[in-house]
């Protein structure tokens, strides 16, 4: 799982549910990780990207499940993750801190 970004957005994020699918995951991770890095230190952010949309654009591609390798895709488990990121307070993005549920082996194992 290509998961290679700044600090900031080496988490992944949203409060969706139902199962995001694979196709989507990208798109919905960077929404939810701009938003939060928006929300936690718009000031420094937005020195960066002009907005969240612009953020979204810049990060999207970067969390393709598997990257170029094939895997068994997990949406309840791509769920958990987002949701756990979602929950996150900022000293913890701050920190870098990524949530257990993100560990690429339960989203996206070989």
């Amino acid at each position: 799982m290509k998961l290679n970004l700044l600090m900031f957005s080496s988490l992944i994020a949203t409060g969706c549910g139902g199962g995001v699918s694979e196709d989507e995951f990208g798109e919905e991770a960077a929404k939810s990780i701009c938003a939060k890095m928006f929300e936690c230190n718009e000031a420094m952010v937005s020195k960066v990207y002009e907005d969240e949309a612009a953020c979204q654009d810049a990060l999207s591609g970067d969390y393709e499940p598997g990257g170029e390798d094939d895997c068994d895709y997990d949406a309840s488990a791509a769920d958990d993750c987002l949701d756990a990121f979602d929950a996150m307070e900022c000293d913890d993005l701050k920190a870098g801190n990524v949530p257990s549920e993100c560990d690429e082996d339960k989203i996206c194992p070989s």
